[in-house]
């Protein structure tokens, strides 16, 4: 299909001598016929970047302390769920908070059960981490939140890291989104419950700042 449009283009960009040789040499139509097609070509891929970064809204955070926090009706159903927000103290700039999530298997059960966090059919984790360095520059940031996700009520895990590389940490970066929806799960291998990658974008601009690539871009403090 790529070799047929681009027989076209340079055919359209093209005219024929009096002889009917080809000679590269574009003409007003085939400018116009050239913007056609590309306008064609390129409109799916800037209407999924936009509807990647528009499919999520009305954003309202959990808010989470150090220790066990319990949510009532965190899941649609109505279940709970306890966070457990940790600090790891490493006595350098390099320290984390990390996110551990249980739920019950049904409304009044007391069978704590880890909830995964799967990104992809190869990574599955039991927790996440954040990454605050010296908190001037968070490199990684996590929240949880509700809002809704195409339309429908869903509860959301949110993370921004900053793609530092080898550059210094303090150096403003470009920025990776990624959103999980928590849904019920029943493949095997992987919990009951998961946060399951939907959706992941990077940012137009660089952020010094994790913390405020998510105030900046979702609204989220």
């Amino acid at each position: 299909m790529g070799k047929e449009v681009m027989k076209i283009i340079i055919g359209r960009l093209c005219y024929r001598d009096i002889n009917g040789n080809g000679a590269f040499r574009p003409d007003r139509h085939g400018f116009l016929t050239l913007s056609l097609l590309l306008f064609v070509l390129l409109t799916p891929f800037i209407a999924s970047a936009a509807e990647q970064k528009g499919s999520i809204t009305e954003l309202v955070v959990v808010p989470l302390e150090l220790g066990m926090n319990k949510i009532e009706n965190f899941a649609s159903g109505g279940r709970p769920a306890i966070i457990v927000k940790g600090w790891r103290e490493n006595w350098n700039a390099h320290s984390y908070n990390f996110f551990l999530v249980l739920m019950p298997s049904a409304i009044g059960k007391t069978d704590w059960n880890v909830v995964d966090i799967v990104s992809d059919e190869r990574h599955t984790n039991d927790f996440i981490r954040d990454y605050p360095h010296t908190e001037d520059d968070f490199v990684r940031s996590v929240r949880f939140a509700r809002g809704k996700l195409n339309g429908v009520p869903a509860t959301l895990l949110i993370t921004a890291a900053r793609q530092t590389g080898s550059r210094p940490i303090p150096d403003p970066s470009i920025v990776i989104f990624e959103v999980y929806k928590l849904e019920q799960n029943n493949e095997i291998g992987t919990t009951r419950d998961i946060f399951k990658r939907v959706l992941k974008w990077e940012s137009d601009k660089k952020y010094f700042n994790s913390d405020m690539a998510l105030q900046k871009e979702l609204g989220l403090p």
